[in-house]
């Protein structure tokens, strides 16, 4: 039963980390065109923050797949 609750709590960790990397990938591309160094830094700040976002999922979905085997 402990299981079963773990792999929801992680499905549903995944789910809410992917929706904030879709809206990380929204706000990078809304705001590519604008060349001050001022947007420039802000958006290295969040490609890295999506980076981070995606390595977790992954190893969520790793983590995920071993413990449906």
């Amino acid at each position: 039963m402990a299981e079963k609750t773990t792999l929801n709590s992680t499905k549903r960790e995944i789910k809410h980390l992917e929706g904030k990397h879709r809206e990380l990938d929204k706000i990078i591309q809304h705001n590519e065109s604008d060349s001050s160094p001022q947007t420039w830094h802000i958006l290295k700040s969040l490609k890295k923050k999506k980076l981070a976002i995606k390595d977790r999922i992954s190893l969520l979905k790793s983590s995920l797949s071993h413990s449906e085997e």
